[in-house]
């Protein structure tokens, strides 16, 4: 074994004592990527769905945000039938909940917990002011795997746009598994309020 595929496995097993075993660890991996897919699918499906030419030229999206990208995604199409663009919004409602999700994950504090740390982004615990509200990410496998089966979905949907952005058929056919998602996202975001609210 390399000396760095041994520093490798001790982090992981340092990760495991502070509450983070290899499922967990394995499950963020695949959200990270599933989530990356998904980041450069929705820039090309901007500029499909704004008939935007960007061969020779600096695309708008180079100005602008994923959040930017998934409002316009969410937009829909006029081509497309209503139906076919309500699977679209909902779609992007579910991105812009496991966006935050996400960003709470990979940007946030970790805090030690009982049962399973989780991350808490934009904390103003020295009463501090900040730009953006704050959020957290809850884990554990159950939780990471309900992030993981959004971000397939949402890929899916990204991946079917792109092949064919004329069917609405085939976009109405995801209306059941975006609403799924949809649920699943929300969740994730507002974890916290849900079980304050003694709704979880």
């Amino acid at each position: 074994m390399t000396s760095h595929s041994s520093h490798a496995k001790e982090a992981i097993g340092k990760l495991s004592k502070w509450g983070f075993p290899e499922p967990v660890l394995v499950r963020i991996g695949a959200f990270g990527v599933l989530w990356t897919v998904l980041e450069s699918r929705l820039e090309q499906l901007v500029w499909i769905l704004t008939e935007e030419n960007v061969r020779g030229a600096r695309p708008t999206t180079d100005k602008t945000t994923v959040s930017d990208w998934i409002k316009i995604f969410g937009q829909g199409a006029t081509w497309l039938t209503p139906e076919a663009n309500q699977v679209l919004s909902e779609a992007a409602e579910a991105a812009l909940d496991l966006m935050e999700y996400r960003h709470a994950l990979v940007h946030g504090w970790i805090v030690p917990f009982q049962s399973a740390p989780f991350f808490v982004r934009n904390p103003s615990w020295n009463g501090e002011h900040r730009k953006r509200p704050s959020n957290d990410a809850h884990i554990d496998e159950n939780l990471l795997e309900m992030a993981i089966s959004t971000a397939s979905t949402l890929n899916d949907v990204a991946a079917t746009l792109k092949a064919t952005p004329k069917d609405s058929t085939r976009l109405i056919a995801f209306g059941t598994s975006v609403r799924n998602a949809k649920s699943m996202a929300y969740e994730l975001r507002q974890l916290r309020d849900l079980v304050i609210h003694e709704k979880y």
